[in-house]
């Protein structure tokens, strides 16, 4: 036989098959044709690797200002704060007081998007030189280093204000999946798919060794 590509997923035991609606399918009366499903799912044979590194990023030249970032995510730093139009500062005094008129859900949306890691509070925080020297970016990493929990008070603040539109989707969804099991209960066609797919399956897993 030629060797098929697995398909993921669990077994169950025939233990718990009882009650269930694999206890009235039988998948060896499925009939398929077993040519193309070997043409269609064969094993891919895995290239040869190996191949070396190519292009590695060239180091920048230092800028006027230091760059203590990522050249990426100075970039995006920089793109967002110019977006926004806040001064580092007032953006610090805007989280520690839970300004709303600033913190909008899209002014949180896009400073949970530069949040700094840990690696970028480490640079700035511990940068020895003369920290008027710093960027745009690395100065508002600076500044919001010294709030408590910075990246869990924006993900407060969000949640703060899309509370009401989460219930009201949450109550949508569970409506739909309420009316989904029941409509799949009483559809015949089901018990159809799932004895096709368990036919396929373990076909093409019992293949596979």
């Amino acid at each position: 036989p030629v060797p098929l590509r697995n398909i993921m997923w669990s077994v169950v035991h025939p233990t718990n098959i009882k009650g269930t609606i694999w206890e009235v399918i039988d998948d060896s009366r499925v009939k398929f044709d077993r040519s193309s499903v070997e043409k269609e799912f064969a094993s891919a044979v895995k290239a040869a690797t190996g191949a070396l590194e190519k292009n590695k990023s060239m180091v920048p030249e230092a800028p006027k200002k230091v760059m203590l970032l990522q050249p990426d995510r100075y970039k995006n730093f920089e793109l967002v704060l110019n977006k926004l139009k806040v001064s580092p500062l007032l953006i610090v005094d805007a989280v520690l007081s839970c300004n709303e008129k600033i913190l909008t859900l899209d002014f949180i949306e896009s400073l949970i998007n530069i949040a700094p890691n840990e690696i970028e509070l480490q640079q700035v925080t511990e940068y020895p030189g003369d920290k008027k020297l710093l960027g745009t970016p690395e100065m508002f990493v600076l500044e919001t280093s010294v709030v408590p929990g910075y990246l869990p008070r924006l993900f407060a603040l969000k949640f703060s204000r899309i509370y009401d539109e989460l219930i009201e989707d949450l109550d949508f969804r569970l409506t739909s999946i309420r009316e989904l099991f029941v409509s799949l209960h009483s559809d015949p066609k089901l018990k159809k798919i799932l004895q096709y797919t368990l036919a396929l399956g373990n076909y093409m897993n019992g293949t596979s060794n």
